[in-house]
């Protein structure tokens, strides 16, 4: 704020003193500077000390190592389908892909779409209006946004998902086999597809029951029990279980520290998958086995992946609300959190992936803003792809131009397409591209010939 008024002072001076070479404004508009200035430095200096650094090493320690697998999954991948993602499995920064170039799933931007970013939030994916963050996935997940190979730094994954590939000393390469292309053929309910704002796993489901013909889930509730809460007045939703709206016992104190308890009792063997949505945590702890993990909970929700777990097996989960702002001095007063936990039905999951991978959009060639493939569609149906909408992208089937769909949330682009062999173009033009160069051509034209007519007066 100081910084603002400083600023638009000096402003405000600097016109004046060019009107008027007056010594005191002068005098003046030398001291705003200055004083604005320092004021800077002791924002920057302050905010070094708040926040901190962070380590050089720990942005250049891979770089080599990712750079040889980047190249050797060039020299690997002979598939006709030219374009996958893929993705490291726990990133150093969010824009993992700009750091490393290759084409990820993970972003932060000031330009993410909005409706894109909700869209994988409400598939259970850590995100926010302009970030999302490729962790802890549904093979489910992974095939819809086409992640093709997953990385992995100091370590190995240990998921039934991939096939582990090759390690490059610091770094580890794995395939997801069961991975879909950029664009598949869906039913065409999938147009009606609603996402259920609370429940990721109900959102899933029913993207399978309106993809495809099954009518089965890919996810069923598993009950998460016993409930404890230190600290806090919990006031538990009407209408969706396990959602819940909280106050500190004792807004004032940081000792006092905010905590939720919940266990799990698993009835079979089989796959498991927690989801817990808590703006105010900032780290989520569970123990199977005597075992405890400790996990960051990333924007304050995600996903996380218990993998397969024994029958009759207890999982106990625990997470502190200690969540603060920048400049707050306690911990926030109020919020809510909501806690799922489900099965991962693998093959309803395979039968899913059977009937989608049929009908895949095989990618000849692309650049950043075209892409051009070929298709055999089966029977009437939509091209889901997993590029997020926007009005610039213009669609052509055989050549000929073609609307595009908003799904998913309004966050990914569709095609209607009919049965048939078709050749499919997709490619970005700027909205508003050619009106902006006429009016910045118009704008030039206009300056240029208010300077000739300046010097003309000047000259009379």
């Amino acid at each position: 704020i100081l910084t603002v008024i400083f600023i638009s002072l000096t402003s405000i001076f600097l016109t004046i003193c060019n009107k008027n070479k007056n010594v005191i404004f002068n005098i003046i508009l030398t001291t705003l500077l200055i004083i604005t200035s320092c004021e800077a430095i002791a924002n920057s200096f302050n905010g070094f000390l708040y926040n901190g650094g962070t380590n050089r090493e720990n942005y250049v320690k891979y770089l080599d190592d990712t750079k040889e697998m980047l190249n050797y999954v060039k020299e690997i991948d002979k598939d006709e389908n030219k374009f996958y993602r893929q993705e490291f499995r726990r990133f150093t920064t969010i824009n993992d892909a700009s750091l490393y170039h290759y084409n990820g799933f993970s972003q932060f931007s000031s330009l993410a779409y909005g409706n894109t970013s909700k869209l994988i939030e409400l598939l259970g994916i850590a995100a926010t209006g302009n970030s999302y963050r490729y962790y802890d996935p549904t093979p489910l997940i992974d095939a819809i946004f086409n992640i093709k190979y997953v990385m992995n730094k100091d370590g190995a994954i240990n998921s039934p998902d991939y096939q582990h590939i090759k390690d490059f000393n610091t770094v580890s390469l794995y395939k997801n086999p069961k991975y879909l292309s950029i664009g598949f053929m869906v039913d065409k309910n999938i147009k009606n597809w609603e996402l259920d704002e609370n429940n990721p796993f109900i959102a899933q489901n029913d993207f399978v029951k309106n993809a495809t013909p099954i009518t089965q889930n890919i996810t069923n509730q598993i009950p998460v029990l016993d409930f404890y809460f230190e600290n806090i007045n919990v006031n538990e939703n009407q209408e969706i279980k396990n959602k819940f709206d909280y106050s500190l016992k004792n807004p004032e104190s940081l000792i006092d520290i905010p905590k939720v308890n919940a266990k799990i009792i698993n009835p079979k063997k089989q796959r498991v998958f927690l989801y817990i949505d808590s703006p105010n945590s900032k780290r989520f702890k569970y123990t199977i086995d005597d075992a405890t993990q400790d996990r960051e909970l990333s924007t304050g929700r995600s996903l996380i992946d218990f993998g397969i777990v024994d029958a009759n097996k207890e999982i106990n989960i625990e997470f502190t609300l200690d969540r603060k702002g920048e400049h707050e001095k306690t911990f926030r007063k109020s919020g809510n959190f909501k806690v799922f936990c489900a099965s991962f039905e693998q093959d309803v999951f395979e039968n899913a992936y059977e009937k989608l991978e049929d009908e895949l959009l095989i990618v000849s060639d692309y650049k950043s803003t075209k892409i051009n493939g070929n298709i055999n569609v089966l029977e009437d149906g939509v091209l889901f792809t997993s590029i997020p909408y926007d009005k610039g992208w213009k669609a052509y089937i055989d050549g000929k131009e073609v609307p595009t769909l908003k799904i998913a949330n309004k966050g990914l682009l569709g095609i209607d397409l009919s049965k048939g062999t078709h050749h499919i173009q997709l490619e970005y033009k700027i909205p508003g591209f050619k009106i902006g160069i006429v009016l910045s051509f118009v704008s030039i034209l206009m300056l240029v010939l208010y300077i000739k007519c300046q010097k003309n007066k000047l000259k009379n």
